[in-house]
């Protein structure tokens, strides 16, 4: 889900009653040029088919509703509360 704190209004997206999301990571667009200019990088599990995977949505404007760009199942299963963040290559570079 993605609220405008301008509006109040919000898009939002879900595979369904059986997909459980958790908690999302940020990765802005190289070069982005807004805030939501990136992707939402969630960890989603399935248990009606027993399998953990990544759905990964772009976050410009309403496209969160269109549903994910890409969904990357994971060969084994993600706990729940599993906590992640983006780093860029250049953030790690300048940590070395």
């Amino acid at each position: 889900m993605k609220y405008d704190l301008s509006t109040g209004g919000y898009v939002a997206y879900s595979a369904g009653p059986q997909y459980f999301y958790n908690e999302p990571g940020f990765a802005p667009r190289d070069n982005s040029q807004s805030e939501d200019d990136g992707y939402l990088v969630m960890p989603v599990w399935n248990p009606n088919d027993q399998r953990s995977e990544i759905q990964v949505f772009d976050c410009k404007g309403a496209r969160i509703a269109e549903g994910p760009v890409a969904r990357i199942v994971m060969p084994r299963r993600i706990p729940h509360g599993f906590h992640a963040t983006f780093i860029s290559q250049q953030t790690l570079t300048r940590w070395k």
